[in-house]
């Protein structure tokens, strides 16, 4: 077995928590359009899971190995980017290894070095404040799009043997859609343009 080939594996492993916490993460966000009542009790909910010490190291270990092995096989494939698909799910992933490791920094420094929840409010202060929105509305867009559209990428091999390569193509772009509704509807939610809520102090003032 030579070393991409154990990248791979070692990739594919460390992303199946990774994408059962973020599909749970995400589903939690889709719910503030409905309320910010019913995004903390679920996410209150799933915290007792994934706060739990053992998976939180796990967690953290899966995603940085994630974004380490996604890194070293661009580095590995990038001459090698011919497709579309091929295209969507190396710049997809890159994007990711990105976020993830930059957002779980975050979260971390949030509830450790400034000791403040990291509840609705922390992500809605970042899209309510100027000129902070300038980046983090795409910076979430992008994350969300490009979760779905990675994890789309990596199936569509398995589409395109038991289909064909053109329906393949349709589950990725069609999967890349539902990312980017499902970011646009996250992003309403949390800019306080569903419905208007006021930001605590203690969140304004993590913003200079």
């Amino acid at each position: 077995m030579n070393n991409k080939t154990n990248l791979q594996k070692i990739h594919r492993i460390s992303a199946i928590g990774i994408g059962v916490f973020s599909l749970a993460h995400i589903f939690n966000h889709v719910l503030a359009a409905h309320s910010i009542e019913l995004h903390i009790a679920v996410m209150n909910t799933l915290r007792v899971v994934y706060y739990y010490p053992v998976i939180e190291v796990l967690l953290v270990i899966s995603i940085i190995i994630q974004a380490f092995t996604g890194v070293q096989l661009y580095r590995k494939n990038r001459k090698h980017l011919h497709s579309s698909i091929a295209k969507l799910q190396a710049y997809s992933g890159l994007y990711l290894a990105f976020f993830l490791v930059a957002h779980t920094t975050a979260t971390i420094g949030g509830n450790w070095f400034f000791q403040i929840d990291t509840n609705f409010y922390f992500g809605a202060a970042t899209v309510n404040i100027f000129p902070y929105i300038l980046f983090f509305v795409p910076y979430y867009f992008l994350a969300v799009t490009s979760f779905f559209t990675h994890i789309a990428c990596g199936l569509s091999k398995y589409v395109a043997k038991s289909q064909n390569l053109k329906t393949a193509h349709r589950f990725v772009y069609a999967s890349m859609t539902f990312g980017a509704i499902t970011a646009i509807v996250i992003l309403l939610a949390f800019s306080g343009i569903l419905y208007e809520f006021e930001l605590p102090e203690a969140y304004i003032n993590l913003y200079p």
